[in-house]
C-alpha cells in the first residue's frame, strides 16, 4: 500500500512540475507565440494527433482517480484490526488501542505526556511514541520498560502473539525538581519587600 501511495505522489508531482514548467515558458516568452500556434493547429487538424491527445487525457484522468483513492482511503482501512474468534470476526479500532497504551503508559511517574500512534502492518503493528518525561533518569533503562509495558499491554488487548514494534521519540524533558526550586528562589508577585529605615549619626 505505501508502495502505491508514494507512486501516486510522484505521479501527482510529475504532473504539476510538467504543468508549471509549461506555464513559466509561456510567461518568459520561453516559447514563441508562433511555435505555440502552430503546434496548436497541427494537433487540432491531425484526427491521429487527436487521438493520441485523447487516449494520454483518459490515462492522466483514471491514473489521478485511481491514486487519489488510494491515497486518501489507504489511511482509513488501516484504523482498524481484525481477526477471526471460534464465534465469529472481532475487529478493534486502533483509536481504542492507542487510548489503552496511553492509560497505560501515563501511570508510570516519569512521564508527563505521552501520544501514540498504531498503525497496522503485514510485518505486524507498529506504534509510534512521542513522550515528555518529568524526570531525568536513565532514558535507555526507562524506554526499554516502556516499550515492554507497551508490548505487553497490546498482546494482552488482542488475546494473540502478534509482533509488536515499538518505536520512542522523547520530544521533552521536564526537571520537576529543578522548576521546584526556581519557584522557591523567586519572590512572590504582589509581595512587600521590608526595608530598614535611614539612621542619620551624628
Amino acid at each position: 500500500m505505501k508502495f502505491f501511495k508514494h507512486l501516486g505522489v510522484l505521479f501527482y508531482l510529475i504532473v504539476i512540475l510538467a504543468i508549471g514548467g509549461i506555464a513559466i515558458l509561456f510567461a518568459s516568452q520561453g516559447i514563441s507565440f508562433a511555435d505555440v500556434n502552430y503546434y496548436l493547429g497541427l494537433a487540432y487538424h491531425d484526427a491521429s494527433i487527436r487521438v493520441v491527445i485523447l487516449g494520454m487525457s483518459v490515462i492522466i484522468m483514471l491514473l489521478s482517480l485511481i491514486f487519489a483513492k488510494v491515497i486518501l482511503g489507504g489511511g482509513h482501512k488501516e484504523r482498524t484490526i481484525a481477526f477471526e474468534n471460534p464465534s465469529g470476526r472481532v475487529s478493534i479500532s486502533l483509536s481504542a488501542l492507542e487510548d489503552t497504551v496511553r492509560r497505560a503508559v501515563l501511570r508510570v511517574v516519569e512521564v508527563k505526556e505521552m501520544k501514540p500512534a498504531i498503525t497496522a502492518t503485514k510485518k505486524g503493528i507498529e506504534i509510534s511514541c512521542r513522550l515528555i518525561l518529568r524526570s531525568e533518569a536513565s532514558i535507555p533503562d526507562m524506554t526499554s520498560r516502556l516499550q515492554e509495558i507497551i508490548k505487553e499491554r497490546i498482546q494482552d488487548a488482542l488475546g494473540i502473539e502478534e509482533n509488536v514494534i515499538v518505536r520512542i521519540h522523547i520530544t521533552k524533558i521536564i526537571s520537576e525538581l529543578s522548576k521546584g526550586k526556581k519557584e522557591i528562589e523567586e519572590e512572590p508577585e504582589g509581595k512587600e519587600q521590608l526595608s530598614v529605615p535611614f539612621r542619620y549619626r551624628k
